[in-house]
Parts: structure tokens; sequence; C-alpha cells
């Protein structure tokens, strides 16, 4: 089973008005589902204009991992329809 992560250029402005119970059980969340599944492939979805971002952000990741990760760009709209 992949893990589907998904990545758009939308901001995280709302983060900061979240309560800090909220904002550590969502990073909590996360973190446990990416740990969760070290050992399979990491399939990210990316918007087209981020995408060079995406690559050089993988690279960087992957020096100090062994997961591999695979990129999937696309409109943004049509990511969120096929997830």
């Amino acid at each position: 089973m992949e893990q589907v992560l998904i990545v758009a250029n939308v901001g995280f402005r709302w983060f900061r008005f979240a309560t800090p119970v909220w904002r550590a059980g969502l990073s909590l969340s996360l973190a446990m589902s990416l740990s969760a599944s070290a050992s399979e492939n990491i399939l990210v979805a990316v918007a087209t204009n981020f995408l060079q971002t995406a690559e050089s952000l993988r690279s960087e990741f992957q020096q100090n991992n062994v997961e591999p990760i695979s990129l999937v760009s696309g409109s943004t709209g049509k990511l969120y329809a096929q997830i």
C-alpha cells in the first residue's frame, strides 16, 4: 500500500491560528503516519509549479534517509480529483 502526501502551494496561514493542542495532534499524526510506512515507497502529489522545489527537497531528504520518494506532478485540481 502506497502512502500519498499532498503538497499544494496554499500556504499555512491558518496553522498559526489553531490551538496548540490541535497543532500538536496534527503534527503527531503526520509524524506517526510517515514513520509507520518507513519501509514503503512514498508517493508525493505535487502541484506543477512546485515540482522543481519538491525535487530539490527530495534529493536533500534522500541524502539522510533510505526511503524512496516518487513525485507525481499535475494541476492542483486534477490531483485533488484523483485523490
